[in-house]
């Protein structure tokens, strides 16, 4: 049976937080950005592939965990920066979101007569 390595284990929850972040931003952030549907693809793409690649990581991380050379260190490191800078910029996105349209609710509503565009500009109905 294998000793149960507590650096391993960290090593994989880095990267499964970090699967679980890149398979949000297109369900989410993603969605919210104005840009032809090629750009979303390609960045549901990106997004994806990136997540295979820490799930990879993740597990091969844990299975050779007893390599505890100057790079293993150096992407946990990274790993543990890179998990919480993710998950930092989509729960300040998702506010800022949420901002943005309880805004745009309120203008609107405060001025029936104007119509916006999807900038904000006002356009006067007539």
């Amino acid at each position: 049976m294998r000793d149960f390595d507590v650096w391993g284990q960290l090593a994989l929850l880095w990267n499964v937080g970090i699967v679980a972040g890149y398979l949000i931003v297109p369900a989410t952030a993603l969605r919210l950005i104005p840009v032809r549907a090629w750009v979303r693809l390609a960045g549901v793409g990106f997004f994806f592939t990136c997540s295979m690649t820490h799930l990879y990581m993740g597990y091969a991380g844990e299975n050779h965990a007893n390599s505890r050379d100057l790079v293993w260190w150096l992407m946990f490191t990274n790993h543990l920066v890179q998990v919480i800078c993710l998950w930092c910029f989509l729960l300040g996105l998702s506010s800022a979101v949420r901002a943005a349209v309880t805004t745009r609710r309120r203008r609107r509503a405060a001025s029936p007569g104007v119509n916006r565009d999807s900038a904000g500009h006002e356009q006067r109905r007539g």
